[in-house]
């Protein structure tokens, strides 16, 4: 639906910005993983942002949020049984899911705290029941727990602790939540300070050491255009890893301007969606920031991790567009259109 409002277009400029600042590394790197990814990365930020707006825009957030919320209750539910069968053999180590799912610990943990800060958030026009949504936050930060994910779970205590805090007319949210929050992020250090305590080079708190020494090493040989996009799928090097955060990723990938580029753009859509009405923008701010948070601490540039918080940012919009449309024509009409209902102008008029 066009034309698109000021927020949604300044989002897409910011992610085009980031897309010109990197189109250097592929001009300055010519091999075919490169030029991919490129056209990759645009669709995972740019291409979701249109697929979210397109729903929202057309009257379905609700519906999609829901859909998403029900798929995140499925994979909670697999990662809880899976933690069943495990603690039955005596294995306390992290939940992976196996088929049908196929999902990683990190890749179950953040699509689980997505879920839940949609869930925490529940903005008005959801319509959703307060203790249901309580009930299935607790459901979500369970199976985060269960996969023993640092990353959601610290990204998740940043986005929540946003939301408490921020000043919001039109709901009020417990701030007991955030003692369980701030309970499951000192665990999490702890365990990270138990690791790096222990000696032991081969844990995943020292590797993942090793591995920033050598994104820097390998930054040091490309400083200004990086050695490529998906650089570790190539033979020019010894070393083939994706580095497990997202700054180190994109120095080694995109060099200082590409870094620049993936800086500029969250903190341009940052500043953006925290200055959109709040009833929309609370949920999409908190969303990005939380992808942010994660990608300090293991891979940014996975597809589904990056996609699902662009196209809620995306809903979020469209649904502000879709209820602005009502408030014109609520205002031309002069009928009675619930502006946090959404519902189609067409319905809301026969009534």
């Amino acid at each position: 639906r066009r034309p698109m409002t000021p927020p949604m277009r300044n989002v897409l400029w910011a992610s085009a910005f980031y897309q010109a600042t990197v189109l250097f590394t592929v001009i300055a790197n010519p091999y075919t993983a490169n030029a991919v990814e490129w056209f990759h990365s645009w669709l995972l930020v740019g291409g979701a942002l249109l697929v979210g707006w397109a729903i929202g825009a057309a009257g379905h957030a609700r519906l999609a949020l829901g859909l998403f919320v029900a798929g995140a209750v499925v994979v909670a539910l697999f990662t809880l049984a899976q933690l069943a069968v495990n603690l039955s053999q005596g294995n306390t180590g992290p939940v992976y899911l196996n088929e049908p799912l196929l999902m990683h610990k990190n890749y179950i943990g953040c699509v689980l705290a997505f879920a839940a800060i949609i869930v925490y958030t529940r903005p008005r026009w959801l319509r959703w029941n307060d203790l249901v949504c309580l009930a299935l936050f607790g459901l979500f930060l369970v199976g985060i727990l269960a996969a023993q994910s640092r990353q959601a779970l610290i990204g998740l205590a940043v986005a929540v602790a946003v939301v408490a805090l921020r000043p919001d007319p039109h709901r009020h949210r417990s701030k007991v939540v955030l003692v369980a929050i701030v309970g499951a992020a000192v665990v999490v250090g702890s365990l990270v300070q138990d690791q790096l305590e222990s000696g032991d080079q081969y844990n995943s708190a020292y590797q993942r050491l090793t591995w920033f020494a050598q994104s820097i090493q390998i930054w040091q040989e490309y400083p200004w255009f990086g050695a490529g996009l998906r650089w570790w799928y190539t033979d020019r090097f010894t070393e083939a890893f994706q580095p497990p955060n997202a700054e180190f990723e994109m120095l080694s990938s995109g060099g200082i301007v590409g870094l620049v580029g993936f800086l500029v753009m969250f903190l341009a859509v940052l500043v953006i969606l925290w200055r959109v009405d709040s009833r929309f923008g609370t949920l999409a701010f908190v969303m990005v920031l939380m992808r942010f948070v994660q990608g300090q601490f293991d891979l940014f540039w996975v597809s589904v991790q990056v996609t699902v918080p662009f196209v809620i940012v995306g809903v979020c919009l469209g649904a502000e567009s879709y209820a602005e449309s009502r408030q014109h024509a609520r205002d031309t009409t002069g009928r009675e259109l619930p502006l946090d209902e959404l519902r189609s102008v067409r319905e809301m008029a026969e009534r």
